[in-house]
């Protein structure tokens, strides 16, 4: 049987303790930002693709072209991440999506008390099936979370 390590210890070795709930609450508020960002970056790599064909000065078509290859990495980057959130949303069921979504994605003004009502739970009760969800959309993203 192993020693616990103390808090100290783990830092001082490079083990920080990084809390699941917290990464999955920001790839969830940051999922609407990620989608704009691709579809900026499609566009700006559009652009630089007719700009290539349009430029005369071989300097100019070098430095396009290497902003280009910079684009399409991050595009390909930011793509996939979208792309791994939608995934492990679409594993929840609609009830759990929903809370999800009100909480992070689409949040608004009293979004508890509406979910509430929408739901026909108390309050305690939303925030109960918010940890669960919360819990299985990380489990669909990370993979195995609690030990």
């Amino acid at each position: 049987m192993g020693k616990r390590r103390t808090d100290g210890q783990k830092k001082e070795e490079g083990l920080v303790d990084m809390d699941y709930r917290m990464l999955a609450k920001d790839k969830l508020k940051q999922l609407t930002a990620l989608r704009i960002a691709v579809q900026n970056l499609e566009q700006r790599i559009t652009y630089i693709d007719k700009m290539i064909r349009w430029c005369k000065k071989e300097e100019e078509q070098i430095s396009l072209r290497a902003e280009r290859e910079e684009l399409i990495a991050l595009y390909r980057f930011r793509k996939a991440d979208v792309q791994r959130i939608e995934q492990a949303l679409a594993a929840l069921d609609p009830q759990q999506r929903t809370i999800l979504d009100r909480f992070y994605i689409h949040r608004s003004a009293y979004h508890i008390e509406r979910l509430s009502e929408e739901l026909g739970y108390e309050r305690r009760a939303v925030y109960y099936h918010h940890d669960d969800a919360l819990r299985c959309f990380a489990l669909a993203l990370y993979g195995v979370v609690d030990g």
